[in-house]
């Protein structure tokens, strides 16, 4: 939900309930509205607005005015010249409407017809107000940020939105330029303001399709993986089935049963069950897998918190196997999501298991590496062919006699996401690391 046209502490107000309560919050703006109308976006599945990552954004866009060389100054002379503009807004609009419907590639987009112009005509004049208010804050940002991810949604190019905004530009700065009356210096000056607050508008709604374009990227070649192993998948699962259902017959059809011989049976198809369970789990985080919602995580106790969860202290082989965590830094904090974190975590973990077969040694060491933040996690088991190394991140990829070849996919699914990046190095005989480099960042 992004909010125009409300004063600041009454947005202030209708942000905090929005993290509770988003239909609370609509209804409180709507009283609130005085008849003036504001415009209201509503998103209470994303809720943008109370994301960390948002408030992350922001402080990218602080980064963005820094660098054009943004001031007060820019925002005072920008509002200063609103009413110049603002009776050449409609003209303008039409002019920018009227570019889009002149490209067939863009207009093959606009499914709606002039219904669908007239709405966004609507959503561009408040989108031009915003800009002439002078008040550049989070909601500023928000709107600019909707605009791109939009974009994506519709299938809109963004070359469209370049050359457009370029022509409201030329309209813009040409209107002030043709009604300006005082001091040619300061007419300048203010031509300057505007296109730089332009030039960051551009910039926020290009990396804001960018990112969109890239997460439906990522999920289209998901499902495009998906439908590759479809066939895989359906072998894998078909095995534990077989196995349920020969027992199902032995246990119908046979007479005078032993005890044995029916715990036997029970055993082998709640194996089954697990086998298929892990099968279906598996797909399932690799197709759905979300975006991660960052909060700050120490790795240390990511890391004791995973091999709890992965290394049961009743198991036989605990005692055969020695676990060792060291830790280097002196802040191991990062930006994560736990619960996709102790998934990929977990794969690592389970894997070094297996390469030791439950009885050698597994070193996890966090500190720093060429700039990053560090998990290596490094066990003495068998190793990996070289041949192999290259190819053990491809999904249904696996040398295990029952594995399906997605845990180590999903690991690395969920680790670019987090934008980590995953080495392995292995040699036959004497083991293999895996590490796990994180960005280290400011804000954590």
């Amino acid at each position: 939900m992004a909010i125009d046209g409300f004063s600041f502490p009454m947005r202030k107000a209708i942000r905090f309930v929005l993290k509770t309560d988003p239909k609370k919050a609509k209804v409180l703006a709507e009283k609130h509205c005085n008849g003036t109308h504001p415009t209201l976006y509503f998103n209470t599945k994303s809720n943008l607005m109370s994301t960390k990552a948002k408030e992350s954004y922001f402080d990218r866009y602080g980064q963005l005015q820094a660098y054009v060389g943004w001031s007060p100054e820019d925002a005072t002379r920008i509002a200063a010249v609103k009413q110049l503009v603002s009776p050449s807004f409609p003209e303008m609009i039409d002019d920018f409407y009227a570019t889009i419907k002149r490209t067939d590639d863009a207009v093959k987009v606009l499914t709606g017809g002039d219904t669908q112009i007239n709405r966004l005509k609507q959503s561009l004049t408040s989108w031009i107000n915003q800009l002439f208010d002078g008040n550049f804050d989070e909601m500023y940002v928000d709107q600019r940020l909707r605009v791109g991810h939009r974009h994506v949604e519709i299938g809109l190019d963004q070359v469209y939105t370049n050359v457009a905004l370029s022509r409201l530009r030329s309209s813009i700065n040409q209107t002030i330029i043709a009604k300006w009356s005082g001091d040619q210096i300061e007419l300048a000056e203010t031509i300057t303001s505007v296109n730089r607050i332009l030039d960051l508008d551009l910039a926020v709604i290009e990396d804001a399709y960018q990112i969109a374009h890239t997460k439906r990227q990522k999920q289209e070649e998901r499902y495009a993986t998906i439908g590759k192993v479809s066939g895989g998948i359906a072998h894998e699962i078909r095995n534990p089935l077989n196995i349920m259902k020969t027992s199902i017959y032995y246990l119908k059809n046979a007479k005078d049963i032993s005890d044995e011989k029916r715990d036997k049976h029970i055993s082998r198809i709640e194996a089954a069950i697990d086998d298929s369970n892990l099968i279906v789990t598996a797909l399932s985080e690799f197709a759905r897998l979300p975006e991660p919602n960052l909060t700050t995580i120490s790795m240390e106790k990511l890391i004791q918190e995973t091999i709890a969860k992965n290394v049961l202290p009743g198991e036989p082989f605990k005692n055969q196997m020695r676990f060792s965590v060291a830790c280097s830094l002196s802040d191991d904090h990062i930006l994560g999501e736990s619960a996709q974190l102790l998934i990929a975590f977990g794969n690592l973990i389970r894997n070094a298991c297996h390469a030791v077969n439950y009885e050698g040694e597994i070193d996890v060491m966090i500190g720093e590496r060429n700039g990053k933040k560090m998990i290596a996690i490094k066990d003495n088991g068998i190793g990996i062919e070289e041949d192999n190394i290259k190819r053990i991140l491809e999904p249904l990829f696996t040398t295990k006699p029952k594995g399906i070849g997605l845990g180590l996919a999903i690991t690395k699914a969920i680790f670019d996401a987090h934008r980590a990046e995953l080495t392995v190095d292995s040699k036959v005989g004497q083991g293999s690391e895996f590490a796990v480099l994180f960005p280290i960042r400011e804000d954590v």
